[in-house]
């Protein structure tokens, strides 16, 4: 499940009531709740390259791009929460045959990545409507994450203990990150910086990984159950954020490997965790409780040493079953 902010700040959400919900943040109001797949939604992200474009994975196999006005293909749900005309259309691409449980775009084109317990990663190029390559893995891929510095570099993780660097133009596996001993739940590659890739696994662990040596650059532990996101501070190289099963979201100083600050404001699992690329110490989490909350964040940019504190500024709730993923715009 998961929350994703959009390039200017608005916030997706989904859940397991098979909704997607754009949140106005500054005022905790639901700006559209769209509806088009048919079972719980894992997935959700925007796209950098086309504004107010999204996309999501769910439970019944499908990912679906949802974008402001008509789109290119068969209209799956048009939805005007408001009146009036529809504010978001979607299309359906569809190659895999199990759960979506994971999008990405790429920052560099318009490209997508979906991951699938079918055991593939399929890239599409949105431009085209047309898969660029399929990429195999020998168990379930559970997470993909796109270098946000190299164009065709693209990480995934999932039931096995390693992750897989792909070059997406070669479809060539350029690297084997081996250090996780379960499940690699969640990827995210830090902002300013190629090499470093953050993950997360079910063996309790956070690992910063030097991607390009395939060294181990530090590795974080504290939660007390199964982690299911991560985040890397945009305003902050030295800052992310896990989620886990445990209730709480934790904030990391990754020079240190030291645990600075512990939410624990939900009431179930916590199953998502995005930072807000706009207003950088702003940070969003969904849980099994169904809600998502929106936090803020001080000691961001201001040095390894500086304090570091969470408070919860909003409480959103529009949903009816566990949220599974945020984002925020980029």
């Amino acid at each position: 499940n998961s929350v994703a902010y959009s390039p200017s700040g608005t916030l997706a959400s989904v859940s397991d009531d098979a909704a997607l919900i754009v949140w106005n943040t500054d005022t905790g109001e639901p700006l559209s709740v769209l509806t088009g797949h048919s079972a719980r939604v894992n997935t959700v992200a925007w796209a950098p390259m086309v504004e107010g474009m999204l996309a999501t994975g769910g439970l019944d196999s499908k990912v679906l791009v949802w974008t402001d006005g008509p789109s290119d293909g068969p209209v799956v749900s048009a939805v005007a929460p408001r009146g009036g005309q529809p504010d978001k259309m979607s299309r359906k691409i569809q190659q895999h045959t199990d759960l979506v449980s994971s999008v990405a775009f790429s920052r560099h084109d318009n490209a997508l990545a979906s991951g699938s317990y079918d055991k593939s990663v399929v890239v599409w190029d949105l431009d085209e409507w047309s898969v660029v390559t399929k990429l195999e893995h020998e168990k379930q891929v559970s997470c993909v994450a796109w270098n946000p510095q190299q164009a065709r570099i693209l990480a995934s993780g999932g039931g096995g203990d390693s992750i897989l660097v792909h070059n997406t133009e070669t479809s060539e596996v350029v690297a084997r990150l081996t250090g996780h001993e379960d499940w690699v739940k969640a990827l995210c590659w830090c902002p300013h910086d190629g090499r470093l890739l953050l993950s997360a696994s079910d063996d309790l662990s956070l690992i910063v990984w030097n991607a390009l040596e395939g060294s181990v650059q530090q590795r974080m532990q504290g939660h007390e159950d199964y982690l299911s996101a991560v985040a890397w501070c945009l305003g902050d190289d030295d800052l992310i954020a896990s989620a886990s099963s445990d209730r709480t979201v934790r904030l990391w100083r990754v020079s240190s490997g030291a645990q600075v600050a512990v939410a624990s404001d939900h009431s179930d699992e916590v199953r998502a965790v995005a930072w807000n690329p706009v207003k950088t110490a702003e940070l969003a989490s969904g849980a099994e409780d169904n809600f998502v909350l929106v936090y803020a964040v001080t000691g961001v940019g201001s040095g390894a040493e500086a304090a570091v504190q969470v408070t919860v500024k909003h409480r959103l709730q529009a949903h009816s079953g566990g949220v599974n993923s945020v984002a925020y715009s980029p």
